[in-house]
This record gives C-alpha cells, sequence and structure tokens, in this order.
C-alpha cells in the first residue's frame, strides 16, 4: 500500500511504497500533519466560499432563467466527509450546479480547470454541447451552441481563489522518516514537476531510496535521473500521478514510457 506526502511547502513529492497503514494511521506525527493540512485546507474552502457569495458564477438557460452560483463550507464538508478540501472538490460541485441549471454534463476535472485553473476556456468556447454532452438537455440550452454562451466567466480569471497556508505540509525529511518507520521505502515523485535536481540529490542524502524515473511528467529528466539511480544503486519506479476522477482522469491510461514493470514481491522493503 501507498501515500504519497507534498513536501517543503508543496514544491515536492514523496511517495511511500509498501507501509504499514494501520500503525502509521495511529502516529502522533503523522495525526499532527494530516490535521494541520486538512485545518489549512478548510480555512482557504471557507475563504473561497465566501468570495463566491461575493462574486457568484451566473449561468442562464436558453429561457432566460438566471443563477447565481455560489457554495457554502457546509457544502463543501459533505461533500469530503472529514477529508481535506481541495481545488478539485469545487469542481465536482460547480459541475453538478451545470448539469442541475443547465442540463449539461462536463467532466469533473475540466470544471476545476475551466472553473478555477484559467484553463480549457478555449475548448467550452468553441466545442458545441451536443459535442460535450451528447446527452444533454434540450429543453435547457440549444446543443449548437457552446457552454460559455450560457456560463459567464472571464477568459484567464481563476475563480474565488484564495492562497493557501502551504506551511502545514511536512518537510521532505519528516515525509522520508515517517514512510521508513512504518516499513516502506521512500520515492521522489514526478521530479520535473516543481521539484529541482538540486532537491532531488538533498532528499537522496536525506534517505530517499529512488526516484520515479519514468512519468509523463518528467519533461526530458528521464536520462538525468536513469543514471542517478544507477550511480548510487537506488530504486527506479513509474507512475503516472493519477489522483483520481476529480483530478486528472486522463493520467491513468498516459503512457510513463517504462523499459519494464515490476511485480511488488521483487522489491524489498529493509
Amino acid at each position: 500500500q501507498g501515500i504519497e506526502f507534498s513536501v517543503d511547502q508543496n514544491t515536492s513529492h514523496i511517495l511511500g511504497y509498501g507501509i504499514n497503514h494501520e500503525t502509521m494511521a495511529n502516529d502522533f506525527e503523522y495525526q499532527e500533519i494530516t490535521t494541520n493540512i486538512r485545518e489549512a485546507k478548510r480555512a482557504r474552502a471557507k475563504k473561497m466560499c465566501k468570495k463566491s457569495q461575493e462574486e457568484p458564477i451566473v449561468m442562464e438557460d436558453k429561457n432566460g432563467n438566471n443563477y447565481e452560483v455560489s457554495l457554502t463550507i457546509q457544502d463543501m464538508d459533505k461533500l469530503v466527509h472529514g477529508r481535506a478540501i481541495y481545488t478539485g472538490h469545487f469542481g465536482v460541485k460547480i459541475a453538478e450546479k451545470v448539469k442541475e441549471n443547465l442540463g449539461v454534463t462536463i467532466d469533473q476535472y475540466e470544471a476545476t480547470m475551466l472553473f478555477f485553473k484559467a484553463s480549457k476556456y478555449d475548448k467550452y468556447a468553441t466545442k458545441t454541447i451536443s459535442e460535450i454532452d451528447p446527452c444533454y438537455n434540450p429543453e435547457k440550452v440549444d446543443g449548437e451552441k457552446t457552454l460559455l454562451d450560457y456560463v459567464r466567466i472571464e477568459q484567464g480569471k481563476k475563480n474565488w481563489q484564495v492562497k493557501e497556508d502551504k506551511t502545514a505540509y511536512p518537510t521532505a525529511f519528516q515525509a522520508i522518516f515517517l514512510i521508513h518507520n512504518h516499513g516502506g521505502i521512500a520515492i521522489i515523485a514526478h521530479p520535473d514537476e516543481g521539484t529541482t535536481r538540486e532537491r532531488v540529490e538533498k532528499y537522496l542524502q536525506l534517505g530517499a531510496d529512488g526516484i520515479e524515473v519514468y512519468s509523463p511528467k518528467n519533461n526530458g529528466g528521464t536520462p538525468y535521473y536513469q543514471r542517478l539511480v544507477e550511480k548510487y544503486n537506488l530504486i527506479a519506479t513509474a507512475g503516472t500521478d493519477w489522483h483520481g476522477q476529480t483530478y486528472s482522469p486522463d493520467k491513468i491510461l498516459r503512457m510513463t514510457n517504462a523499459p519494464t514493470q515490476l511485480n511488488w514481491g521483487e522489491i524489498k522493503c529493509t
């Protein structure tokens, strides 16, 4: 079983493979870290909900019915059931509102990108509703129009955005220590995304056991990481960074370009 820690103010990520989840769940330091992150995420979500009340997203169906969409922290609490609230959860709620108000089903991840990450605007400004959702409700929208004919958002705007408290994240040292302390191996995740090569070497000095050499997020760095794992006799892993339908539904099908696949039984934790 595994875990992924965001570390050093969310600049890098450390994967833990083969950990004992039962003992880690009862570890005071782990409990403190996860509590701090949940509290910081909820505080940010609360501010985002307040901004949504001040700047609601306006939708209007073809019959002239207007809908001002905003969210409350209670909406978000009900969605996550005590887990940390991420921007992707706001995407889930907005996708629900688009379905409810306009009768159009849109991907939850793309809803997050369109409304909160200033991405996907061109797609939704050019693709017709019938192309996006062949099962749209014709009583609410015209299938030959685009979603943005019915939703008022500004291109390039990240709606309701609030900076998060990144001090809540653990350090790489804490993450590596916890993983090792509970029987796992610590792997530096998708190092070309955020993690500098200097930090990669620092994390190896802190005791990381390997590198996610093969990842769609490694933009040209794979040969360098291959040389590192060979030089220091480290573990090389492959991964797509898939975090579920809310965040990255396409990644599970993307190629890592790993030359071989290993069974977990071939890797021994010490």
